[in-house]
């Protein structure tokens, strides 16, 4: 597996700090399938010095909150950017298990972190909360919810984007830990764009109803 360490004469430019370190970061917990690393590691890595990167991240959590942050961001630009919400609920379905696959696959640090233990459980990062509730409200809203105009629609809707959430994203997983047998390597995020379509496609019908 190749080195996270960056030749030092392509290492920090001042005034890109904090997109450098996010980027080293991402590069680590991509390398190593999750985020056992140290700031001072992060550092060395992202060539700067230890005291320089905590005036821009105080503390582990807070740099993991900001890729999170990203990855959320990320996730709601492509399910609003590339999911056909005018060809009925089923189609509408599987284009959104396409799209959270492939984002899973491009994106595999800021997959894990998003979804891993919760950073924000004592409110301290307001703007990540508001981050994955818009990546939810993308997805709830491409399955009806922006259409439901009843309670009972709302729930429907709601029940529809989790059942359908639960379904792709436990897929995603097996596949970023190529659980999944069948993928060939050449075409790993085609044959598991085409092959989530395919297992959906029965909860997606479902969905017409």
């Amino acid at each position: 597996m190749p080195s996270s360490r960056k030749p030092r004469a392509q290492r920090y430019h001042h005034g890109d700090l904090p997109a450098e370190v996010l980027r080293a970061t991402a590069r680590v917990i991509e390398e190593r399938g999750g985020v056992e690393f140290s700031m001072r590691e992060i550092a060395e890595l992202a060539g700067v010095t230890h005291p320089a990167l905590y005036k821009h991240f105080a503390d582990k959590r807070a740099l993991l909150a900001r890729i999170a942050l990203e990855g959320h961001s990320m996730l709601a630009r492509a399910v609003a950017v590339d999911v056909d919400r005018s060809a009925g609920r089923a189609r509408t379905a599987k284009d959104v298990a396409s799209v959270y696959v492939e984002f899973a696959l491009d994106h595999p640090a800021h997959f894990r972190v998003m979804f891993g233990p919760r950073l924000n459980r004592d409110d301290r990062y307001p703007d990540l909360e508001q981050a994955v509730v818009a990546s939810y409200v993308q997805l709830y809203e491409a399955m009806g919810g922006s259409a439901a105009a009843t309670l009972e629609e709302q729930r429907k809707a709601h029940d529809r984007s989790y059942a359908l959430w639960s379904m792709v994203h436990g897929y995603a997983m097996l596949v970023l830990d190529d659980r999944i047998a069948g993928l060939r390597a050449d075409r790993r995020k085609a044959d598991a764009k085409s092959h989530v379509r395919r297992l959906v496609t029965p909860l997606a019908q479902s969905f017409e109803t």
